[in-house]
């Protein structure tokens, strides 16, 4: 009996490993649909990924741009507000070396801007200490028109002495006084940003009544 056990156990184990064994083979060997849809599956998955990773490239592509346009305008303002910032430099270095070279030679200019509200009329009233000692006194009156013409824009300027001034009265025991008249038509009109066209008439006519105080004063008595 012990033997007869004994047998069966042994083919019990026998064909249980039998069993066990082609289910291991089963598992292992897999048909050609399982294999394509794996292969399916992982594609599909390495298409994702891949789109992620465009989808991403995209969105800096796009900020990168972004920034850059803005850096662009940037960099326009800024250049636009330094070539304004070196105008004004140049115009205040032209004024300065302008008063240093009168102090040079022995001429000193006091000038009063007129605050009128008529862009075309404007007073201008100069006293110059010249170098033999004199003071010189001029107060202009100084008119000035930009016009239409048949063959384009044309300015014209007149100045003309003042004979009575409330304000700044002429005294003629501590000055000499000149008087001048002037009539002027520009043909060409230098542009400048912060200069408009009156400013830059009554930077011509200061000049030449300037000029006129230093070269043609009378000796003091």
């Amino acid at each position: 009996m012990l033997q007869l056990k004994r047998a069966d156990n042994g083919k019990r184990k026998r064909s249980d490993a039998q069993q066990e064994t082609k289910k291991v083979k089963a598992t292992q060997v897999k048909t050609a649909y399982a294999i394509r849809k794996e292969r399916k599956r992982l594609l599909m998955e390495q298409a994702g990924n891949m789109q992620d990773k465009l989808d991403k490239l995209k969105f800096r592509l796009l900020v990168k741009q972004g920034q850059i346009e803005k850096d662009t305008k940037r960099t326009v303002a800024e250049n636009a507000v330094l070539h304004e910032y070196i105008q004004e430099q140049h115009i205040t270095l032209a004024t300065t070396q302008a008063a240093l070279t009168g102090h040079v030679f022995g001429s000193i200019t006091i000038r009063e801007d007129s605050e009128f509200e008529n862009a075309e009329l404007a007073q201008l009233r100069l006293v110059s200490l010249v170098s033999s000692g004199a003071t010189v006194e001029s107060n202009t009156a100084v008119f000035s028109k930009l016009a239409e013409g048949a063959n384009g824009e044309y300015g014209i300027m007149a100045a003309d002495f003042v004979d009575f001034d409330e304000l700044h009265p002429y005294r003629s025991s501590e000055r000499v006084r000149q008087d001048t008249t002037t009539s002027l038509m520009p043909e060409i009109e230098l542009m400048e940003s912060s200069v408009c066209w009156g400013d830059t008439a009554q930077k011509c006519i200061e000049e030449q009544l300037t000029n006129a105080a230093t070269f043609n004063s009378p000796l003091p008595f």
